[in-house]
């Protein structure tokens, strides 16, 4: 507010734009593995803010389909994993990512910036990855980041992070940026993660 005299915050402007692609290639899912890792790789030192899902109080579960969320509503009634404490952006997903000339040229929208277990970040984008494109991208994604990192991810987030989106309804930046898609493809793509993350976890 001194230089401006109005009360402000004076951020970076970053170049590049939103690059959603209509048919995801290997090379931009590496970016989104490589950046989930870069950020957890940065120290966070006493980081204020500590991860916590975001699941309401009465999660709006989808019409139908009961005993596939019921089945996902046990799950995060329970306690889920712990991991080593890393930086998260805690809203990494590719609206957040911005390309120039063929390259990564920023990550913004860090208002959710938290400290919590490393695969927060990857359930987040992986989840927005499935959504966006079907469950084959959103795998290939989360195969790239345990390829990178050597972790084992744990499907428990696949459910957490889903029953922490509810209610379903595509992301309105998506179509902005050029990339349609309507709530009747959307459910079903995630319903097949969840159904498969809690078939792997015998749920």
């Amino acid at each position: 507010g001194g230089t401006g005299r109005v009360p402000a915050v004076v951020t970076t402007r970053l170049p590049g734009a939103v690059h959603l692609p209509g048919s995801p290639q290997e090379g931009w899912l590496r970016i989104l593995a490589e950046v989930a890792v870069a950020i957890a790789a940065v120290p966070a030192g006493r980081f204020p803010w500590t991860y916590d899902p975001w699941i309401a109080v009465e999660p709006q579960v989808p019409d139908g389909g009961s005993a596939l969320w019921d089945r996902a509503l046990e799950v995060v009634s329970r306690a889920r994993p712990a991991g080593p404490v890393v930086l998260l952006h805690r809203d990494h997903h590719p609206m957040n990512l911005l390309f120039g000339g063929g390259r990564l040229t920023g990550v913004v929208d860090w208002v959710n910036a938290c400290v919590g277990p490393a695969a927060v970040d990857v359930a987040h984008c992986r989840l927005n990855l499935a959504g966006m494109y079907g469950p084959e991208v959103a795998d290939r994604f989360r195969d790239l980041w345990c390829g990178l990192t050597r972790l084992r991810y744990d499907p428990v987030w696949d459910v957490v992070t889903l029953v922490g989106m509810l209610p379903i309804r595509p992301y309105a930046p998506w179509a902005a940026a050029g990339l349609a898609v309507g709530a009747s493809e959307m459910r079903p793509r995630l319903e097949r993660v969840l159904a498969t993350a809690l078939d792997a976890l015998g749920a």
